[in-house]
C-alpha cells in the first residue's frame, strides 16, 4: 500500500499535471469469459474482489466511446456499491462505464489515500422509477474519503449528489457532473423547490477541510453546482470551476454556507445562470462570474474582479421582502467588480433591494473601482459604514450584449460539455 509520503507526492504530481505509469490489473481477469458488458448483469462482486486483491485495477474499455463496455453494478443492502481500499487505485477510460443497476445507495466509496482516474458512472436514474420512489441526495456517485485524488471522472444521470466528501485533504480535478437529483422523476418538476430538497442533488458537495476542486464542470444539478456548507467544514478551494443550466433550473452555482472553519476561496469560477451565495466569514471571490452574488452574515469578505450577469452584488443591505436590514459583515472589501443589471428590480432578492450594496457592521471596509451597469430606473448602489472610492454607475436600457461575457461563458461551458458527452458519455 501507499504510505502517507507517497500519497502526498501523488497529490503534488497531479496538481502539477505530471503523469506517470502504474502497473494495473485488467478487470477482465476477474470476469467470466462470456461476460455481458451491456450494463444488464451485476458484476459488483467480481469488481470488488479485484479491488481488494490489487493495488491498481483498470476497467478495460472498448476503444470506442460511442460503444463503451458497460459494467453493471447493483448496490446491496449495505447501500455501498464498490469500496476502493486504502491506498488503492481504480482507472477507467472514455470507453468504459459503470452503470448503476436499480438499487439504493452510493456507487463508489473510497477510503484514505485512494486514486480514481477516468471513471465514468451512469446513475441510470430513469430506470429506478417508479420502483425506487424515495431515492435522495445520499444515493450518490462517489463518496470520497480523506487524502484522495479524483481526476478526469464523469458522473451523470445520478439520483443524488455526484461527487461528495465529508473528509479532509482531497483533490478533485477535471471532473464532470451532469443531471443529478431526483426531483424531475418524483415530482415532474424542472426546477429546485425548497420543500423537495430531500430529492435534489449537488454536482460537488464538499465538506471537511482543505479540499481542492479544480477545472471541474457541473451541468443541471438540481440544487447547487458546488457547495461547502454546514458544521465542521471550511477552507475549500475552488479554481476554474464552471456551471450551467440546460435541462433544469438549479438553486444556484456556488454555496459557501454557515461553515465553522475558515472561509473558502473561489478563483475564476464561472456560470451564466446560477448565483454565488456566501454566509461564511473569511471567504474570497476572485475573478468569478455568476448571475448574482449574495453575501450575508459574513465577516472579512474579499470580492475582486468579479462580474454579475443580470443580477446584483450585495454584502448585506435593506430587504423589502424581509422588511428589515440584512447583516453584511465586518470589514468587507469589494473592489474592481462589474455589476450588469438587465431588469429594474431588487438587486439580490432576499438580501438587498440595491443593485450594489455593501453594509459594514464595524465601520471598516472598502468599496472601490466598481462599475454598475444599471438598468433604467434601477435601484442603484448603497453603502453603509465603508470607505467608497471611484465607484461608477451608468444608467440605460442595459442588456447583456451579444458576444458579451455571458455569451462567451455559455459557449465555453457548452463546448466543454459537448466534448464530455462525445468522448466520455457516448450517449448524444
Amino acid at each position: 500500500m501507499l504510505n502517507k509520503k507517497h500519497i502526498t507526492t501523488l497529490g503534488i504530481l497531479a496538481a502539477l499535471g505530471i503523469s506517470f505509469q502504474v502497473r494495473a490489473v485488467n478487470i477482465m481477469k476477474y470476469l467470466p469469459r462470456d461476460a455481458r458488458l451491456d450494463g444488464s448483469v451485476d458484476y459488483r462482486a467480481e469488481i470488488q474482489k479485484a479491488l481488494d486483491e490489487n493495488e491498481t485495477v483498470e476497467l478495460a474499455g472498448s476503444g470506442n466511446p460511442a460503444k463503451p463496455l458497460i459494467y453493471g453494478v447493483k448496490i446491496p443492502r449495505s447501500r455501498i456499491g464498490l469500496t476502493v481500499p486504502e491506498g488503492h487505485t481504480l482507472i477507467g477510460s472514455s470507453s468504459a462505464v459503470i452503470k448503476r443497476i436499480p438499487s439504493a445507495g452510493s456507487v463508489l466509496l473510497t477510503q484514505k489515500g485512494v486514486r480514481i482516474k477516468g471513471i465514468i458512472i451512469d446513475g441510470n436514474k430513469k430506470a429506478h422509477w417508479p420502483e425506487f420512489e424515495d431515492l435522495g441526495k445520499g444515493d450518490m456517485g462517489i463518496r470520497i474519503g480523506p487524502d484522495n485524488l479524483i481526476e478526469s471522472c464523469s458522473i451523470y444521470d445520478m439520483p443524488g449528489t455526484a461527487f461528495a466528501t465529508s473528509s479532509d485533504g482531497s483533490v478533485i480535478r477535471n471532473c464532470k457532473a451532469r443531471n443529478v437529483g431526483y426531483i424531475d422523476l418524483k415530482y415532474s418538476s424542472n426546477r429546485y423547490i425548497g420543500k423537495l430538497d430531500r430529492w435534489s442533488g449537488d454536482g460537488f458537495y464538499i465538506r471537511g477541510h482543505k479540499n481542492l476542486v479544480i477545472d471541474c464542470c457541473s451541468e443541471d444539478a438540481f440544487r447547487w453546482d458546488y457547495t461547502t456548507c454546514h458544521g465542521n467544514v471550511g477552507d475549500t478551494l475552488f479554481i476554474n470551476c464552471k456551471g450551467r443550466d440546460v435541462l433544469w433550473k438549479t438553486y444556484g452555482f456556488i454555496d459557501i454556507e454557515a461553515c465553522d472553519g475558515k472561509g473558502s476561496t473561489m478563483i475564476n469560477c464561472k456560470s451564466p445562470d446560477g448565483s454565488i451565495a456566501i454566509s461564511t466569514s473569511d471567504s474570497k471571490l476572485i475573478g468569478c462570474t455568476a448571475h448574482h452574488i449574495d453575501v450575508h452574515a459574513a465577516d472579512n469578505i474579499f470580492i475582486s474582479g468579479c462580474e454579475t450577469l443580470g443580477g446584483g452584488l450585495a454584502v448585506g443591505g435593506w430587504c423589502s421582502l424581509r422588511k428589515s436590514y440584512v447583516r453584511g459583515g465586518a470589514n468587507p472589501i469589494v473592489i474592481n467588480n462589474v455589476i450588469n443589471r438587465n431588469i429594474a428590480e431588487a438587486g439580490v432578492p432576499g438580501t438587498s433591494d440595491w443593485s450594489l450594496s455593501v453594509f459594514s457592521t464595524d465601520g471598516k471596509g472598502i468599496v472601490a473601482g466598481n462599475l454598475l451597469n444599471e438598468y433604467e430606473n434601477g435601484p442603484g448602489m448603497k453603502f453603509d459604514k465603508v470607505k467608497a472610492y471611484d465607484n461608477l454607475k451608468k444608467y440605460g436600457r442595459f442588456k447583456l450584449p451579444q458576444n458579451s461575457a455571458a455569451e462567451k461563458i455559455k459557449r465555453q461551458v457548452e463546448a466543454e460539455h459537448a466534448v464530455v458527452r462525445f468522448r466520455e458519455f457516448g450517449r448524444e
